[in-house]
């Protein structure tokens, strides 16, 4: 049987000490909000995506489908992936929303203002995400 010296047992006491001493729970907290955002979008954007389609012209349905369904199936990906990277995740989230709402905004300037609330809350939750995540981050490496 193997036996560890101290200097290979001390980062997991350390990280172990640290996890005593500093909460991240209130980070954490943002990050699941932000992740719960991201799923959120998913849904939405599947769910408008698929009206969008059906209530369009038939020659371009299967197109808008698809995109409907890529870019929820991106947001959904994002969302079960912070769990993992949460900084990451959100980050990338926040980047492919703000290009949708720019792409919306150059196709159909009108879009800017419809439904600014609910655009501003999601922004806003994702911002929010991400200085925890990133806070979060830092403060789980510290002990590393």
């Amino acid at each position: 049987m193997e036996t560890l010296t101290p200097n290979e047992e001390q980062p997991e006491q350390q990280s172990d000490f640290l996890d005593d001493i500093i909460d991240t729970r209130e980070y954490d907290k943002k990050i699941k909000s932000a992740q719960n955002t991201i799923f959120i979008v998913a849904g939405v954007q599947l769910i408008f995506g698929l009206i969008v389609a059906f209530t369009g012209p038939e020659e371009v349905q299967n197109i808008q489908i698809g995109v409907a369904v890529v870019i929820s199936a991106i947001f959904f990906g994002l969302g079960l992936w912070c769990k993992k990277k949460p900084f990451t995740a959100i980050i990338i989230a926040l980047t492919v929303y703000s290009l949708l709402l720019i792409s919306d905004a150059i196709y159909d300037p009108a879009t800017i203002v419809k439904g600014a609330i609910v655009k501003a809350f999601i922004i806003i939750y994702l911002a929010k995400g991400i200085g925890a995540a990133k806070t979060a981050q830092e403060i789980r490496n510290i002990g590393k």
